[in-house]
């Protein structure tokens, strides 16, 4: 077999490939490898085996940590009114449907209907009018609650010491105020099709968490409030286990 008059080669350049996904650490005294098992990340110090020398890996690690923090602006969705007043923050959104505005809208008239039905349709024995009245006057409430819907409003007033929430209407629904230099954190939670925000309160017996919203029917309005707030807080963001990606 003869040899190829020309043999052809296709020259690579050497490419320098970034490590922005993880960093090595080296000692600043002997400039050798330190081992995984030497380094402290929440302290961010780390300790040479080879000299004994002990170091702080903060400088060579802080890109690698912003890095891993960013998140993405949410825009503002549609629903949610903000305003800045002087030092105070005020959120007004759109009240969600309580369940049992739901329920009862559908049970009440319902029974109300078969209740009318037995009177003008007797069996046997003549029923009374009372009983149907009084159920349609139970299903008058929660059907207007259903109708006025987009007149209920809810805010969220967070000043210097207080972050504060109430409805109009009330609704039968006690008002929130929270001392905001004990919020440690805000974070969304997701039960089906369902958004709530919760806050990490410090408290005298330790951290817990409470419901500030519930019944939010979209990520991205839970996500705005709660990156609304915490901007306003001064909080920094950080990842909880039970929160909704």
């Amino acid at each position: 077999m003869k040899e190829p008059i020309e043999k052809y080669k296709l020259e690579l350049k050497n490419i320098q490939k970034e490590s922005s996904g993880f960093k090595k650490i080296s000692c600043p005294s002997c400039h050798q490898e330190t081992l995984a098992a030497d380094i402290n990340i929440q302290d961010k110090i780390a300790k040479c085996s080879t000299c004994n020398v002990v170091f702080s890996i903060e400088p060579k690690i802080s890109n690698l940590l912003s890095k891993s923090t960013i998140k993405q602006e949410v825009i503002r969705p549609e629903g949610i009114d903000i305003f800045y007043f002087q030092n105070d923050l005020d959120i007004t959104i759109q009240q969600p449907p309580l369940a049992f505005d739901i329920v009862a809208g559908i049970l009440l008239p319902f029974a109300a209907i078969i209740a009318t039905l037995i009177y003008f349709f007797p069996e046997g024995r003549d029923p009374s009018i009372l009983f149907p009245i009084i159920l349609w006057l139970f299903s008058l409430y929660p059907l207007v609650n259903l109708f006025n819907r987009k007149k209920h409003k809810m805010h969220i007033v967070v000043e210097d010491e207080t972050l504060s929430l109430y409805r109009k209407p009330r609704r039968f629904i006690k008002d929130k105020h929270i001392d905001t230099r004990e919020i440690d954190q805000l974070y969304v939670k997701k039960n089906q099709h369902i958004y709530s925000i919760f806050m990490i309160v410090n408290g005298v017996n330790g951290q817990k968490h409470i419901s500030l919203i519930n019944n939010l029917d979209s990520l991205s309005k839970a996500r705005f409030l709660e990156q609304e707030i915490e901007r306003h807080l001064n909080i920094e963001d950080r990842k909880i286990p039970d929160e909704a990606g």
